[in-house]
This record gives C-alpha cells, structure tokens and sequence, in this order.
C-alpha cells in the first residue's frame, strides 16, 4: 500500500466558490488541511491525497455540507479531471474509453489508485479503489470519484443517462436520499465504489474528436526524489519551503526524507535549489519582474534572489529576463 499517493489539484472542482458561496472561510479551510490555497491557480499541480481529502473534509464542515464531494464532482464535470479527461473522451467507444482510463488513472492522474470493469452477465460494474492510507475523507473522496465516473459516462450516455444503481462500501449513508438525488442514481452497498450499468452501453460511440492533451507522468511510487521535487513546488505557493512540511506531505518523518534522499546522493536543500531555479527561469521567460519572481519563491528580498539565481545560472536575473524577451522586428 502507497501510503503518500498524489493526485491533481483540479479534482477538488470548485471549492473555493462554493466556500465563498455558502458564507465559509477559504482561508481557514485551506489552513485546516494545511494547503496553499493558491493550489486553487495550478489545476495540474499535484497534491498528496490524504491532505486533499482533509480539505474536502474541512470545506464540508464549514459549510455545514456532507454532500459536497457530490456538488463538486457535478459542478467539475469531466474538467476536473484534467487532460486524463482528454484521452477517454477520445476514445471511440465507451469501452475503449473505459480501458484508457484503466490504463492511465494511475500514472496521470490519482497514484495508488486503481480503477476496473467488471462484466458480470448483461451489466458491468466500473469501481475504484484507492490502495493508500487515508486516514480521514475516504468516504468522501469515493463520493467525489463516483461522481467523476458518472460525469464520464454521461459523456457517452447523455445527460439524463440513469444507471442501474451505484454502490459505496459500508452500510448505507445517514444521508442516502440526498446523495441518490444528486447522482440521480439509485444508491447499494458493495464492495468498492462502483458505478453499475448495462454491459451493451460499452458499444456506445465516443463524443470525439479524438484528443492527445499534454499531461506528465505522476513520479512513481519508489521514486522520492520527483515527489519531493513536486511537493517543492505546491510548497513554494506558500512562500519558503519547509522540509518538516514536505515530509509530512509525503507521509514521512523529516530525517526520514533526508536519510533517503541521502541514499540517493542527494539532499533536500540542492532539490529545493532546483526546483526554485526551474520556476525561476520558467517565470522570467513569460515576462514576470525580478521583484514577482523573489516573492513568488519565497524570498523576502529581491537582492536575495538575485544572488541565488546567479549561483544557480552564472547570469542575474535581469539579463535572463532581457534574453528571453521576443526581439522586436528591425524598423525601417
């Protein structure tokens, strides 16, 4: 079991509209899962699982909702799964759909996560499963999940598609008529999350066109280095990165991560280095100011960057900027 699984920031749909909406806190919600809450504006970014379900948990509780993972995966559509969305709803069919999705929600989309179809006589059943610890919000993140997977197959089936039931494990929700009203499904008990369908809708044609959206590969399980470096990044929306904080996000103690890291020859403070000359020149090449760029990474004092960047790139970062400005056309 992937106890530190990631997945995307833009499965959390709309969140902070509907905290707003609703008269909650963003601030406090986001601080009570202990996540930027300018994830909000990197829907690519990944984030660890665990925490993402504690702030789903977080906003439900605020806003006094234990629907929310409903309304979000309603109000998200398919768009909150990103570009893996692209890539099934390419497909020809609803099967060939179901069998990319199978393929790639694990290496683009949500880590440690397993998704499958089962045939069993005239229907399928199309379940999910997360092999990581969670724990708190697995409840509501299988809600959430049931909800994406329904948004798919309306793709194919149409808006007003009804299934033949949906099933969560456990015994039934406290809230079973309010959670079948908003899957517009009828709702059982069964062993994963599972959306229930007749098995002669996989011949169903596709809603094209065919797409082939950019989306990088999640790092792999074994691979620390690459999920330091990604939750470097989510980190850096806060400011300066800690390295107690990217341990606890990765499910490990900080002597933990840098032991390691360590082992692989590496160290948490050329990784954080890395990261931050990557976003630095990535920044400066689309035209941010010097001054932008410093707070963006969590410096205090422009000056400070600027000598960190010379170090990482022999060059300051003013001439950087002035190299990667598009040259204006020679005049008559």
């Amino acid at each position: 079991m992937d106890g530190h699984a990631l997945t995307r920031a833009s499965t959390i749909g709309p969140l902070v509209d509907v905290i707003d909406r609703d008269g909650g806190s963003v601030a406090r919600v986001f601080r009570a899962a202990d996540l930027p809450v300018r994830l909000v504006e990197r829907p690519e970014m990944l984030v660890p699982l665990a925490f993402q379900t504690r702030l789903v948990v977080a906003a439900a509780r605020e806003i006094g909702d234990d629907l929310l993972p409903v309304r979000l995966s309603a109000a998200a559509g398919t768009a909150g799964l990103g570009a893996y969305a692209g890539h099934v709803l390419g497909a020809p069919t609803l099967g060939a759909a179901i069998a990319i999705g199978n393929a790639l929600v694990h290496r683009i989309l949500q880590s440690a996560t397993v998704t499958r179809l089962e045939r069993r006589g005239a229907t399928v059943r199309w379940l999910y499963r997360v092999d990581a610890a969670l724990d708190a919000g697995r409840a509501e993140n299988e809600l959430l999940a049931v909800g994406y997977i329904l948004a798919m197959l309306r793709r194919f089936a149409g808006s007003g598609w009804t299934p033949i039931r949906v099933e969560l494990p456990g015994p039934p929700p406290p809230a079973r008529a309010a959670i079948e009203q908003g899957f517009a499904a009828p709702l059982a008990e069964g062993p994963d999350a599972a959306v229930v369908f007749p098995a002669d809708l996989l011949d169903v044609a596709g809603p094209g066109p065919a797409t082939d959206p950019d989306a990088a590969a999640l790092p792999a399980p074994h691979d620390l280095p690459s999920r330091v470096r990604a939750m470097v990044d989510l980190a850096m929306l806060d400011g300066a990165p800690r390295r107690e904080r990217v341990a606890a996000w990765l499910g490990l103690s900080t002597r933990t991560m840098q032991r390691r890291l360590a082992d692989d020859g590496l160290a948490f403070a050329a990784l954080l280095a890395a990261v931050r000359a990557d976003r630095a020149a990535d920044l400066l090449g689309r035209g941010a100011t010097v001054a932008d760029v410093a707070f963006d990474l969590g410096y205090s004092d422009p000056a400070h960057f600027a000598r960190a960047f010379r170090a990482w790139t022999g060059r300051p970062p003013s001439s950087f900027r002035a190299g990667r400005r598009p040259r204006r056309p020679a005049g008559p």
